[in-house]
């Protein structure tokens, strides 16, 4: 088999250019060099993709902390408006005190 065909059958068929019935070094007997997605037939290199992983992790973490940041945010919101709110019924109630005492005078 010639290289073109090789390199052909490689990104074809998923197993690194050796054809059917052919021995396979050891090391490659345990699986191909290559991922090709069933659904739409596009293919990598393991290290490539491997590569692309690993830069969508690290992008994954930035934004993971964001989120994380967002979140203590918004619940340090929630905790003043609920003191807040807290206060603003403490604050009806002795005006209400206030204006019972003011009116039993």
């Amino acid at each position: 088999m010639d290289n073109a065909m090789a390199n052909f059958i490689s990104l074809h068929m998923l197993n690194d250019g050796y054809v059917e019935g052919e021995d396979q070094p050891p090391e490659q007997a345990e699986g191909g060099l290559t991922y090709q997605c069933p659904k739409s037939g596009s293919h990598f290199e393991f290290m490539d993709l491997l590569g692309r992983m690993r830069t969508l992790k690290q992008k994954r973490k930035v934004i993971d902390e964001q989120i994380r940041q967002e979140d203590e945010r918004q619940k340090k919101v929630r905790e003043l408006a609920s003191k807040q709110k807290q206060q603003i019924k403490q604050q009806k109630i002795r005006n209400k005190v206030s204006n019972i005492l003011k009116s039993a005078q």
